[in-house]
């Protein structure tokens, strides 16, 4: 266990687990890096980094190990329970886990931009480090022909990654609440699983009806620009995540004036 100073607030987190995460996001980016660098010419630094929020690799690898980490970064029984009295009111207790929340996520995605960087430097050279969209965009995003020549790929890259830390929060906002109520990291993860799967759920059989209320349609602007039938960049992109997180911390807020803070040590299997 490793504790760190966040806000004046001594956060508590298992460093060998998010060690073994950033590893894990090494190896993946790395064969990512290798297909960009073998199959796409023309392309620059800043194509690897919109691949991030490419819908397999946002979806399918990113979110995953995300809700992989979160539960390992909850501790159970004595520990909990020791925190509960430190703080001694419920919502100084939330207010400590709302900022753990907004850690992890930023730590998280903070692992993966200095990866990127750091792995792109041996394979771009400087010149393809340059603010301008690569031969390869211009010719992939031509639809989007409008919305390029207004915007550079490095305003695109900064946006997208606060659209990703949004989601990454609001799911761990979301395990959070689930963790107050079941009081059991395992059980938690099953729920914010079983939430997300749901979106997936959506997007592969492309119901329509419920696709824009989808945290997928809310995190890759392309997409968002597309079915949104826009030309330019719009900030409404925004007020799904801020809708959900001010949904999220009154519920729990509610469900914490509700719920017992005894936790139980879990059993091992």
């Amino acid at each position: 266990m490793n504790k760190i100073i966040f806000n004046k607030e001594q956060l508590f987190f298992p460093k060998k687990n998010i060690f073994f995460t950033c590893l894990i996001l090494f190896l993946l980016f790395s064969v990512q890096l290798k297909d960009i660098s073998d199959e796409k010419h023309g392309t620059n630094f800043y194509d690897f980094i919109i691949q991030l929020t490419d819908y397999l690799t946002f979806s399918y690898m990113i979110v995953p190990l995300f809700l992989i980490l979160l539960p390992c970064c909850f501790f159970e029984g004595h520990f909990t329970n020791y925190l509960t009295f430190r703080f001694k009111t419920k919502y100084k207790w939330y207010s400590y886990y709302i900022k753990l929340t907004i850690f992890i996520s930023c730590l998280f995605l903070s692992s993966i931009i200095i990866i990127l960087l750091f792995q792109s430097v041996f394979l771009f050279d400087l010149s393809e480090f340059k603010d301008s969209w690569s031969f390869y965009s211009q010719n992939y995003y031509a639809y989007f022909e409008s919305f390029l020549s207004k915007t550079s790929p490095l305003f695109y890259i900064l946006v997208s990654f606060v659209l990703m830390f949004l989601q990454l929060w609001v799911l761990a906002l979301l395990f959070l609440n689930f963790y107050i109520i079941s009081k059991n990291s395992i059980f938690s993860s099953i729920f914010t699983f079983a939430v997300y799967l749901i979106n997936l759920i959506v997007i592969v059989n492309k119901i329509d009806n419920y696709y824009p209320f989808t945290f997928y349609f809310h995190t890759n602007i392309f997409n968002y620009l597309y079915l949104k039938s826009e030309t330019q960049f719009t900030y409404t992109i925004f007020s799904f995540w801020i809708v959900w997180i001010i949904i999220l911390i009154v519920v729990g807020l509610i469900i914490l004036q509700k719920t017992d803070l005894y936790f139980e040590k879990e059993k091992k299997v």
